[in-house]
C-alpha cells in the first residue's frame, strides 16, 4: 500500500504545478450488490494526460512528454497496476488536459476475494506464516540476483547493472537473467567497486545516481587499466543531443534514452559483446599468425603489457607474477584481463610475444638462432627450436628463407 500511494502521489506531483491542489479520498463503495470495495482516489488539478497517451500510461517505461519534471524511470504506474492486481483489485483513471487527473484504486474488502494461500494465518504451529512472494518492495535481499547468478555459472557472459532505482534495476535484471550472469550495484561508487571485483563483460548504468553518477563512474572505468575494456551502456531520461555527447565524451560505448524497449537494450548488449569478441579474435589471430609476427592493437592495456614484455624479454624468469607486480595489478586481475582480451592465458601471451619477437629478429638475418633464443628469454636453444617449430610449423633456421619465398 505504501508503494501504491507513493507512486500515485509522485505522479500527481509531477503533473501539478506549484500552488496546485492534490486530494486523497478513501471510502467504501459497492460496485455491485454485496460486493464491497475500498476506493482510494488521488486527484490533482494539473496538466492532465494527453488523449494520445491515455491508453499507454500503464506500460513499462512509458513516459508522457506533458510533465513538469521529465526525470523518472517510467516504471511507477506499471508497478502500481501490478500491485493492485496482486490484491485482486482494479485501477482506473479519468483525465482531461489542463484540468487534471483522478486515479481510483479499488480493492476488495471481502476475505472471499482471496484464496487460502494468499491469506495471513496468525498462528500455525506457533510460527507466523506469510505468503512467499518475490521481493519487489522495500529493502532488497543482499546480492539477491548475484546469488541466483551463481547457480547459472554456465552462462557465457556477465553483465553489471548499476541503477539506484530498485524497481527499474530488478526489471532490467528480470529481462536479462535468462541470458546473462548478472551482478547488481546501487550507485556509481558501488558499480565501480563491483566492476573491478567481477570484471563483467558489459555494464549497464543509469546516469542520475547518488554517491557517484553514471558519467563519473564511466570515466573512472575507462581510465582504469583493469576495467577500460568493458563496454558501458548509459541509460537516462535526459535525451538531448548535448547530453548524449556528454555521455560519449565520458567514455560510454552506447547511450539509450528512457523510456526504452527491452528488445532494444538486448540488441545493443548483443552487438557490443559481439564487437568485443571480434577484437578478441583479431588479437588472438595476430598473436598466432605464422606470417606477420607483430601485435598491432589499439588497446592501451595490451600495448602496455606488450611493451613491458619486450623491455624485459631477455629475462627468462619473466612470468605472470613479475608482470603483475611490474604493472601494479593483482595476479588474478591480470590473468582475467589478458584472457578476456586475447583468449590466451598470461603465460601463453608472454610465450607468443617472445616467439613473435624471435621471428622478427630472424628476418633481419644478423644473428644466429642461438643468440636470438637467449635474446628472447629462452635458456636453451634446443628448447627454443622446439617451441618455435611448434608455433610456426618450421624450424627457426628455415623461417627467414620461407618468408622470402
Amino acid at each position: 500500500m505504501d508503494k501504491i500511494l507513493f507512486n500515485l502521489l509522485s505522479n500527481a506531483f509531477k503533473f501539478t504545478p506549484v500552488n496546485g491542489e492534490i486530494s486523497i479520498y478513501v471510502a467504501t463503495v459497492y460496485r455491485s450488490p454485496g460486493n464491497a470495495f475500498v476506493r482510494i482516489g488521488v486527484e490533482d488539478n494539473g496538466k492532465g494526460i494527453p488523449a494520445a497517451d491515455q491508453n499507454k500510461i500503464f506500460g513499462r517505461f512509458y513516459q508522457t512528454t506533458n510533465s513538469f519534471n521529465q526525470l523518472g524511470s517510467g516504471v511507477g504506474l506499471s508497478l502500481t497496476k501490478n500491485l493492485v492486481e496482486i490484491h485482486h483489485g482494479e485501477i482506473t483513471f479519468e483525465s482531461e488536459e489542463n484540468k487534471g487527473t483522478l486515479f481510483n484504486v479499488f480493492l476488495p474488502l471481502s476475505e472471499d476475494a482471496y484464496v487460502q494461500d494468499e491469506k495471513f494465518a496468525p498462528e500455525i504451529s506457533g510460527t507466523k506464516q506469510y505468503l512467499h512472494l518475490e521481493p519487489i518492495l522495500g529493502e532488497e535481499p543482499e546480492d539477491e540476483f548475484n546469488t541466483k547468478s551463481k547457480n547459472n555459472s554456465d552462462k557465457a557472459y556477465s553483465i553489471l547493472i548499476v541503477e539506484d532505482n530498485y524497481d527499474l534495476r530488478k526489471y532490467i535484471a528480470e529481462e536479462l537473467s535468462e541470458i546473462y550472469h548478472l551482478f547488481e550495484a546501487v550507485d556509481g561508487k558501488d558499480g565501480l567497486k563491483k566492476a573491478i571485483q567481477h570484471l563483467p563483460d558489459l555494464i549497464i548504468a543509469d546516469v542520475m545516481m547518488p554517491e557517484m553518477d553514471g558519467l563519473e563512474m564511466t570515466s573512472k572505468i575507462k581510465s582504469n587499466l583493469i576495467t577500460n575494456h568493458i563496454p558501458v551502456i548509459l541509460l537516462t531520461a535526459r535525451n538531448s543531443i548535448e547530453q548524449r555527447i556528454e555521455g560519449i565524451e565520458h567514455g560510454a560505448d552506447s547511450y539509450i534514452p528512457k523510456p526504452f524497449h527491452p528488445s532494444h537494450l538486448k540488441a545493443r548488449i548483443k552487438k557490443l559483446i559481439e564487437l568485443r569478441n571480434v577484437l578478441k579474435g583479431k588479437y588472438s589471430l595476430q598473436l598466432e599468425s605464422k606470417e606477420a609476427p607483430v601485435l598491432l592493437t589499439e588497446d592501451p592495456f595490451l600495448q602496455k603489457i606488450t611493451a613491458l614484455i619486450l623491455k624485459n624479454i631477455d629475462d627468462s624468469e619473466l612470468n605472470i607474477e613479475s608482470v603483475s607486480k611490474e604493472i601494479g595489478m593483482s595476479r588474478g586481475h591480470l590473468y582475467r584481463k589478458i584472457k578476456l582480451l586475447t583468449d590466451k592465458s598470461p603465460s601463453e601471451f608472454v610465450r607468443l610475444v617472445r616467439l613473435n619477437e624471435a621471428a622478427r629478429l630472424l628476418l633481419k638475418k644478423d644473428k644466429s638462432v642461438s643468440e636470438i633464443s637467449y635474446l628472447v628469454g629462452f635458456n636453451s636453444p634446443s628448447y627454443f627450436t622446439i617451441c618455435f617449430k611448434e608455433h610456426f610449423d618450421v624450424a627457426p633456421s628455415d623461417f627467414a628463407n620461407r618468408a622470402n619465398q
